[in-house]
């Protein structure tokens, strides 16, 4: 039996996975607030390009780990690593739906 890791409440399967969880909490964050900070303040500086082009550089970044992780788990294949799992997929489809949301009411 693997031993899970608890942050907050959330059990995760491995360290990569707690490290990979931190680090998209990290970029949301960051993200969020550029999005606050532009549509309350610095929407007369200027234009929403590079708004569009972080949504975009996000989304391909989950878009890749997606499919890695599509790649990995499908079939019955039994993952030799515990870097990849079906957890994976749901979650960085979610987070890809999370940057494309933004990225179409921008458009």
């Amino acid at each position: 039996m693997e031993k899970k890791i608890r942050y907050f409440g959330i059990s995760f399967r491995s360290r990569q996975h707690l490290s990979w969880f931190k680090c998209s909490v990290v970029i949301f964050l960051a993200c969020f607030a550029l999005f606050v900070f532009h549509f309350s303040i610095g929407k007369e500086l200027g234009d929403q390009r590079i708004l569009k082009v972080l949504c975009i550089c996000i989304s391909g970044i989950y878009g890749i780990a997606l499919l890695m992780a599509l790649r990995m788990t499908r079939g019955k294949e039994k993952n030799s690593s515990e870097e990849f799992s079906v957890d994976c997929i749901w979650f960085n489809g979610a987070m890809m739906i999370v940057y494309i949301v933004p990225l179409i009411i921008l458009l």
